[in-house]
């Protein structure tokens, strides 16, 4: 009920027990919440392209008369009308011709010699009109000019009754080759140009000479040499329709050159001897059907050019509409002239007018003209390049109004439950929808699921209901639920892409029922039609896999144990996650390794990693090399679990070993590398990676660890010296007897000389004790730091000394030859001293000339009488001037140094200074001179840093104040 909503009207067709569902299938009756989706719209909004579509339509009428504002003036009559191309010719009793083109009228007069008989127009222009009259003549009217010309003087008399036009043939200028049928069954070719009949002559003789009274012409559209004529006549009981197909090779008459014997014709009861014949196109084109008017009724059918040759028919499928019976209240006498628009014949009675519909034959309008009071009807002038009509009396002229008069034809056709065509006029939504509807009924009663399945699809009616029908006439007749698919298959293509849920909803069902055929055929062991389906299923769920609920297919795939639509399904909305852990639960090792490296996400590469280590570690590294940006750290604990067998290449030595190589620096990769190195028996790649890395790459502890723990003390002397750990280094070297190994760590610690020194006795005693006293000497020598005395303690008391004479008295020579270098040195630091001592007392003596007026170079006072200062520049300062000027260049420290000084020098004229010695007050002058005078404040730094100096804000000489107005005195 939540989903089907509050509608009485389908409440009572939902009976889930209808539903034949296989065990763990998704019943479309149940509550989807429990596979993920929540209810938010009732099922019987689904799909649908319109909820409620209403008839806006009215009644319409699409026949009716309209007035044309012209009249024969005076008693005069009119005898007949033509039309074409919106020009209208009306032939009057009087002779008189009234062209009508648009808003202007022109009157042509022909010779008063008879009466006018018929008048005919060129049904291309409308420039080309032939007046036939009674008494044989005939004259050519150009609608453009206003003068009338005798033509076909030769053939005089010459009744016209009918005319052929070559439609291809016509200009301005001239009618092209045209066939003329006369009152005596003769049939003539004839042409105008500019006026005037080029020539004319008999082209054919109809059996028995009867009148011809209709003639209409048409080239084959593949071949425009071929001509097909048609002409009609009639004799006192019947009436007969002949056809001619022929070549036309130098003229038109010569198609009915091998037309030498009497032509076939057909005949049909009654005699008519007004009788019209009409070819009817669309767009100037070839005619594609025909009508002729007899005395039972209007035979039409289609024109079909095809390769036909003479004594051959053109018309196609040809039907009889019968005029209304004489009992009708339509029926008002003979026929006196018909016209054909697109779906309906007009017929024209002694006293009415009707409309007959062509698909049903029924009366679809009648208009009394006696009511109109408009005159003795006289006939209908069809305009051939449209549907327009005019029904002439012998007083005026109306045209035949066609409005919509397609509008109803789609209810016609649907009552003849000829669905495709009523569609093909349907103009509205509900039109359609009518015809829809009617057109799935059909179906459906006719046990057509399918198609009627794609028809329902496309109707406003409710979803439920639909569905419900499908579903319960496929339980019914032991047949699938293929109708039910195609339906919603259907709904959901016409589905606006804003309704995600609905969308949603129908793709899951669509799914359940794939996997229950699927289900179905492997049980009959159908295996082609499976492949089929599973072909379908696998196209469906590629086009909607963004609207299918993961969690939801995969609770319907794995209820019904379909693995390969699983996995299908999986790999489709790239959940690689899903068909790894598939082929890993299967033992599919190289399979689930497969999809790994065939999918982008090296995130998925951790988790799976460690359990294909186990199984197919060669095949995983080699995969692994060919990944970008794993993270080698991360596949440490996978690394971890993998078991070396030996003889065989070890997979995480040759992994780490690549991460290396590619420029992986990560301190655990490194430290595991290590440790595996150490496991190994061979000390060579474990020796050559600890001579060729960084040692700040890995953890030089934790390789000292495992070392030890291997016994790899080669290496651990390397880790040693790495550490800078060089006494323990020798040490192991030594306990290794590797002496070179030891000498290369004892020159390890380059800037410690004492260290180095204390390295090598190290050695040398272990060089002394091996008893080789010759290579003890010559170890000597090597160190460049030890001396023969540095390792004579370590020989034996009882060594004899004279081994190593040369070595002693060398030492002995080196000794000597220091001492006198350092009494060197010793004189040459006193004479230094002594020449320093002369310096300073020269400077004392040092003195300077002033004059008696020599002025303070700061302040401009004289000098003399006060303290002041002489520089070795001449420059000359007062003291307190001096102090005044260096004093704000000084520190904090030096500016209170200095005001101590200042003060205690001040008051050595006091009391207080019998208080202080002569040499407290040196000090103070020293330290003075030390601070102020140290160099000169115009020559020095002092002067040189005074350039950054910003200029004394508090001096009022720097002062910019702003200019006082000046007021003019007016």
């Amino acid at each position: 009920a939540e989903y089907m909503g509050e509608d009485s009207r389908t409440q009572h067709l939902m009976d889930p027990d209808e539903f034949n569902l296989l065990p763990g299938a998704l019943n479309p009756f149940d509550d989807f919440s429990s596979v993920g989706i929540q209810p938010v719209i009732p099922v019987s909004d689904v799909g649908n392209s319109s909820k409620q579509i209403s008839n806006n339509e009215e009644p319409h009428c699409p026949f009716s008369l309209g007035i044309i504002d012209w009249q024969p003036p005076g008693d005069d009559e009119i005898v007949a009308v033509a039309t074409s191309n919106n020009i209208i010719a009306v032939a009057c009793q009087s002779c008189s011709i009234l062209i009508i083109d648009g808003d202007r009228h022109r009157e042509v007069e022909v010779p008063r010699t008879e009466k006018i008989h018929k008048i005919f127009l060129d049904p291309v222009c409308g420039a080309h009109l032939i007046v036939s009259m009674k008494n044989g003549e005939n004259h050519y009217i150009n609608t453009q000019q206003s003068r009338s010309k005798p033509v076909f003087v030769k053939q005089k008399p010459l009744i016209i009754e009918s005319v052929a036009w070559d439609k291809r043939g016509i200009s301005s200028s001239g009618t092209g080759e045209i066939f003329l049928g006369s009152v005596r069954g003769a049939i003539y070719e004839t042409q105008i140009v500019d006026g005037r009949d080029k020539y004319i002559k008999q082209a054919y003789v109809l059996p028995e000479k009867s009148t011809v009274l209709g003639l209409e012409m048409e080239r084959f559209p593949r071949d425009e040499t071929k001509l097909f004529v048609m002409a009609v006549t009639s004799t006192s009981t019947s009436m007969q329709q002949y056809q001619f197909v022929g070549i036309g090779q130098t003229s038109i008459a010569d198609m009915f050159s091998e037309y030498t014997t009497q032509p076939s014709f057909t005949e049909f009861p009654g005699s008519l001897n007004h009788t019209q014949l009409y070819f009817f196109s669309k767009y100037r084109g070839t005619a594609q059907s025909f009508a002729w008017l007899t005395g039972q009724g209007i035979h039409h059918g289609d024109l079909e050019f095809h390769d036909q040759m003479k004594y051959d028919t053109v018309t196609g499928d040809c039907y009889l509409l019968q005029y209304p019976p004489a009992e009708s209240p339509n029926a008002s006498g003979p026929v006196i002239s018909f016209s054909k628009t697109d779906f309906h014949f007009i017929v024209l009675q002694p006293t009415t007018i009707v409309a007959l519909n062509q698909v049903t034959e029924q009366v679809v309008w009648s208009q009394d003209l006696q009511q109109l009071g408009i005159g003795t009807p006289k006939g209908i002038a069809r305009n051939p390049l449209s549907n327009v009509a005019y029904l002439y009396t012998n007083r005026e002229i109306r045209e035949i109004i066609v409005e919509q008069e397609d509008r109803d034809m789609w209810r016609v056709y649907l009552q003849k439950k000829d669905f495709d065509t009523a569609l093909s006029h349907c103009k509205s939504a509900y039109q359609r929808d009518k015809v829809m509807c009617a057109k799935a009924d059909h179906f459906f009663n006719e046990n057509k699921l399918e198609m009627a399945a794609q028809c329902y699809a496309q109707t406003s009616k409710p979803f439920e209901e639909v569905a419900l029908k499908l579903v319960t006439q496929s339980s019914r007749d032991g047949l699938n639920r293929d109708a039910l698919k195609t339906f919603l298959q259907h709904r959901l293509s016409r589905l606006p892409d804003h309704e995600v849920t609905q969308q949603t909803l129908l793709c899951i069902w669509l799914v359940e029922i794939y996997l229950n055929k699927l289900n179905a055929l492997r049980d009959a062991g159908q295996v082609d039609q499976m492949t089929a389906v599973n072909e379908d299923l696998e196209s469906f769920m590629e086009h909607w896999k963004a609207r299918l609920d993961k969690q939801t297919v995969y609770q319907l795939i794995t209820s019904q144990g379909n693995y390969d639509v699983l996995l299908f399904f999986a790999s489709l909305i790239k959940d690689y996650d899903t068909v790894v852990k598939y082929h890993i639960h299967a033992k599919n090792w190289n399979k689930a390794l497969q999809e790994l490296a065939n999918q982008g996400n090296v995130e998925l590469w951790y988790p799976y990693s460690p359990i294909l280590m186990e199984h197919v570690p060669k095949e995983l590294v080699e995969k692994w090399m060919v990944v970008k940006n794993l993270d080698s750290s991360r596949l440490l604990p996978s690394l971890m679990r993998y078991q070396h067998t030996p003889g065989t290449e070890h997979q995480a030595i040759r992994y780490l070993g690549y991460c290396i190589t590619a420029g992986v620096r990560d301190e655990a990769v490194l430290n595991y590398l290590i440790a595996l190195y150490a496991s190994l028996e061979d000390d060579k790649p474990l020796m050559s990676f600890i001579e060729q890395t960084d040692p700040s790459l890995y953890d030089l502890k934790y390789a000292l660890r495992v070392c030890l723990k291997g016994g790899k003390l080669r290496a651990c002397v390397r880790i040693y010296m790495a550490l800078e750990m060089y006494q323990e280094a020798v040490e192991l070297a030594l306990k290794e007897k590797d002496l070179e190994l030891a000498k290369e760590c004892a020159d390890g610690p380059a800037g410690d000389e004492t260290l180095r020194k204390k390295l090598w006795l190290e050695i040398a005693k272990q060089v002394v004790e091996m008893a080789d006293h010759q290579k003890a000497i010559e170890f000597v020598k090597e160190s460049q730091l030890l001396k023969i005395d540095d390792i004579l303690p370590f020989f034996p008391d009882f060594v004899c000394i004279d081994l190593f004479k040369d070595q002693i008295c060398d030492s002995l020579q080196d000794y000597t030859q220091q001492i006198n270098s350092l009494k060197k040195d010793m004189d040459e630091a006193t004479q230094n001293a002594d020449q320093i001592r002369t310096d300073i007392n020269e400077l004392r003596n040092r003195f300077a000339f002033l004059s008696m007026n020599q002025k303070c170079d700061l302040s401009g006072q004289p000098v003399l009488g006060k303290p002041f200062y002489c520089f070795p520049c001449n420059h000359v300062f007062l003291q307190d001037c001096l102090v005044k000027e260096v004093y704000p260049y000084l520190s904090k420290d030096q500016q209170t140094v200095v005001n101590q000084c200042t003060q205690a020098l001040a008051h050595t004229t006091d009391d207080h200074a019998n208080t202080m010695s002569h040499h407290q007050l040196q000090q103070f002058k020293v330290k003075l001179d030390d601070l102020v005078a140290n160099e000169c404040p115009l020559c020095g730094t002092i002067m040189i840093n005074s350039i950054n100096a910003s200029l004394d804000d508090d001096d009022p000489s720097w002062t910019i104040t702003k200019p006082r107005a000046v007021v003019a005195a007016k």
